[in-house]
C-alpha cells in the first residue's frame, strides 16, 4: 500500500507520518527532506545562485514567499529532479510519503496513492506550533495558512482525516486505534485473555455515533472488563456515512469522551447486518449485550428481542440501560433529519462529538 500524508503548516503531519510508519513497518519518505537533498546538490546550487543570488533554502524561501513569479522560477529549477525522484519512490510498495503541499502543487500524483490522509488541527494550535518552531510572528503563520488548502477542502479530498488537537501521547493512542481499525484484517482482542474477562457488546449502525451511544459505552465499561463495539453494515442499505467513516468516527469519538484507560478496554469491529448480535456475542465470549432504553416503545421492542435471543443463547444477558433525561430526545435518525437545515448545528451539536460535527459539516456542504 502507498499512503500519502498531508496537512497545513503546524498540523503535526511529520509526527503523524512517523508514528504511522513505525506502527505499520512502512518505509517513510518526506518531500521536504527530498527538497533539502536537492538544495545540497552542487549543480542545483549553482542554478539557484545564478537565479536568486543565493543557494540557502531559508533565504530563497523568504524571497519566493513575497513574489509568486520567483516561486515559478524555483519550481522550474526543481521540477525535473523532483519528477525523477518521485517516480523512483513510487516504484516501492508499503510506503508512507509526507507531502505538505499535495493539494496545492502535486495533485496530479494523488491517483498514485492508495490512501490520502490529511492531518487537521485547530487554527489556534497551528499558529502556536508554527510560531514556536519557526520563531516567527503569528501574522506570518496566518498568512501562510491563508495560502494553503482549507480544512474543509482537505475533508472533501481525503480518504481519511486525523485530528491532531491533543498531546503527542494522545495522538499515538489515536494512531494505534487507527491501525487496528483500518489496516489490520480484524481487530485482535486476544481471545485467550478474553476468556478470563467479562465482555459486553454495544451494537448499532452508528450512522452517525451520538453522545447517546457513547453514554451507553461508558456505562457498559463500568460493568464489564471489555466492550466490543459492533458496527453493523448491510451492503444493500443506504447509509449517510461509509462503513470506514462510521468505524473511524466511533474510534475518534471515544478518544474525545473516554479516558485512556477506558479506550484500552474497547475493541471496534465491523460486522454484517445479517448476523444476529446474540450469535456474534457467543462467538466472542461476550456474556452481556447492552441496550439503551429511552421510552416505553424501546423497552417493549428490546424485551421482545431479548426473549427471542434467549432461545439461541440462554447464557447471554441483555442489560437495559435507562437513558438520562438530557439524552432522551437524541438519535442518529434525528441528526440525519436535521442535517443541512438552517441552524442544524445548534440542534445537533450538543449531542455529537467534535469529530462527528466536523464530518457532518463536510457532508452537509456537498
Amino acid at each position: 500500500m502507498k499512503i500519502v500524508i498531508t496537512g497545513g503548516i503546524g498540523s503535526g503531519k511529520s509526527t503523524v507520518a512517523k508514528l504511522l510508519a513505525d506502527k505499520l513497518g512502512y518505509k517513510l519518505y518526506s518531500f521536504d527532506r527530498l527538497v533539502d537533498q536537492l538544495y545540497e546538490d552542487a549543480s542545483i546550487a549553482g542554478e539557484l545562485y545564478q537565479e536568486f543570488g543565493t543557494s540557502d533554502r531559508k533565504s530563497i524561501s523568504a524571497i519566493v514567499f513575497q513574489d509568486g513569479s520567483d516561486m515559478t522560477k524555483l519550481e522550474k529549477i526543481f521540477a525535473p529532479y523532483l519528477i525523477s525522484s518521485l517516480a523512483d519512490i513510487l516504484k516501492n510498495d508499503n510506503i508512507i510519503f509526507e507531502i505538505p503541499l499535495l493539494f496545492e502543487k502535486l495533485e496530479d500524483y494523488i491517483p498514485e496513492f492508495d490512501m490520502v490522509i490529511s492531518v487537521i488541527v485547530n487554527e489556534t494550535i497551528r499558529i502556536d506550533r508554527a510560531m514556536r518552531r519557526d520563531n516567527c510572528a503569528p501574522s506570518v503563520v496566518l498568512q501562510k495558512i491563508r495560502r494553503q488548502t482549507t480544512d474543509e477542502q482537505r475533508l472533501l479530498r481525503s480518504d481519511l482525516v486525523i485530528y491532531n488537537n491533543f498531546s503527542e501521547a494522545q495522538l499515538e493512542s489515536d494512531i494505534e486505534k487507527l491501525v487496528q481499525v483500518r489496516f489490520l484484517e480484524k481487530p485482535e482482542p486476544a481471545q485467550a485473555d478474553m476468556a478470563t474477562k467479562k465482555v459486553g457488546i454495544v451494537s448499532g449502525s452508528f450512522d452517525p455515533i451520538t453522545l447517546g451511544h457513547t453514554w451507553i459505552i461508558q456505562r457498559a465499561l463500568d460493568i464489564v472488563d471489555h466492550v466490543i463495539i459492533a458496527v453493523a453494515h448491510n451492503p444493500t442499505k443506504k447509509y449517510l456515512l461509509s462503513k470506514e467513516d462510521r468505524v473511524m468516527l466511533v474510534s475518534m469519538s471515544l478518544v474525545e469522551v473516554l479516558t485512556k484507560e477506558q479506550c484500552a478496554r474497547v475493541t471496534i469491529d465491523l460486522i454484517p447486518s445479517d448476523e444476529l448480535i446474540v450469535t456474534y456475542a457467543k462467538d466472542h465470549n461476550a456474556k452481556f449485550i447492552f441496550r439503551g432504553i429511552r421510552n416505553s416503545t424501546d423497552l417493549e421492542y428490546e424485551n421482545q428481542l431479548n426473549l427471542l435471543q434467549k432461545k439461541i443463547a440462554p447464557d447471554v444477558e441483555t442489560v437495559f440501560l435507562l437513558t438520562p433525561r438530557e439524552l432522551i430526545e437524541i438519535s442518529s435518525s434525528l441528526i440525519k433529519n436535521v442535517l443541512g437545515l438552517r441552524e442544524w448545528e445548534r440542534v445537533a451539536g450538543p449531542y455529537i462529538t467534535n469529530c462527528v460535527l466536523k464530518k457532518l459539516k463536510d457532508v452537509a456542504h456537498k
